[in-house]
């Protein structure tokens, strides 16, 4: 008579864990989305302000928010055809300069109220 040999099962790895840069990938990622979900947000609930300001009727109106989304839409693959162009830290400066740039003048055109 013949024992069958069987071998013991290796013992299981651990999962490799993501490292502190893949975690902050994630969240600069999530932060992105959120802030362009918020922004698409802020349009919308100022579009009857914005549509009063320009003398613009509703279906003009509408167009307002759709141009915001389909410049949102072109910008996605342009900027990762930008950031190979320039280089991550001179996209990064320059998007961070024109948003700078921008919000401050849409803070210029702010009623002064008295």
């Amino acid at each position: 008579m013949s024992a069958a040999v069987t071998a013991a099962p290796a013992p299981a790895q651990p999962a490799p864990r993501a490292d502190a840069a893949a975690w902050l990938a994630v969240a600069a990622g999530t932060l992105g989305a959120l802030m362009a979900t918020l922004d698409i947000s802020i349009v919308n609930s100022a579009l009857p302000r914005i549509q009063g300001e320009i003398g613009a009727t509703g279906t003009e109106g509408t167009w307002i928010a759709t141009g915001y989304l389909v410049a949102e839409i072109i910008m996605i693959p342009l900027a990762g055809w930008l950031e190979r162009l320039l280089g991550l830290r001179t996209f990064l400066l320059i998007v961070a300069a024109l948003f700078t740039f921008f919000s401050v003048q849409s803070a210029a055109w702010l009623p002064r109220w008295a």
